[in-house]
């Protein structure tokens, strides 16, 4: 066997063996993408500092849905208020109020079927899948993927997009 054969097989299959690899990992992040795999330290629900609406034009904007959702209290990684509102047809948008300092963040998230989120966990699942299906089939496609964040240092980290079976 020459030498151009031989790597030419040498680097088909290095190709073939770590596409196997990467299937593999995406299954065990699909499996391990829980509220309870990303946790947070500790739970403060009486935090209430006023929310800052001069940090950002968009605070000033939305003072009134920012002020009404802040009413329902921490919802979000131990000390944070997720405030949700619609954009037009099939569009949500979110803020994050962090409640011991009043600052208030607004990342590109835009979701389709909602949002899923919960007080003792730093995961965020936009367009959940149990949100998903309830949306015909034939329409799936439009409205587009479950896809994961985590909060961390006062944004959002894309984790990963794909439907979790």
């Amino acid at each position: 066997m020459n030498l151009k054969r031989f790597l030419l097989l040498f680097f088909a299959s290095f190709i073939l063996s770590t596409g196997y690899s990467q299937k593999l990992l995406s299954q065990s992040v699909i499996n391990s993408l829980s509220f309870e795999s990303f946790p947070v330290e500790k739970i403060i629900c009486n935090s209430s500092a006023p929310i800052n609406l001069s940090n950002n034009s968009n605070a000033y904007k939305f003072r009134t849905v920012l002020t009404e959702g802040a009413k329902q209290g921490v919802n979000f990684a131990g000390h944070y208020t997720i405030v949700t509102w619609g954009c037009g047809t099939s569009c949500q948008v979110l803020a994050v109020i962090d409640r011991q300092t009043g600052q208030v963040y607004f990342p590109e998230i835009v979701a389709s079927v909602g949002f899923d989120y919960q007080i003792d966990s730093s995961l965020l699942i936009v367009n959940p899948s149990q949100n998903l299906q309830k949306v015909p089939e034939r329409y799936r496609q439009t409205y587009g993927e479950t896809t994961y964040y985590k909060w961390e240092n006062n944004q959002f980290i894309p984790l990963s997009n794909f439907h979790k079976n």
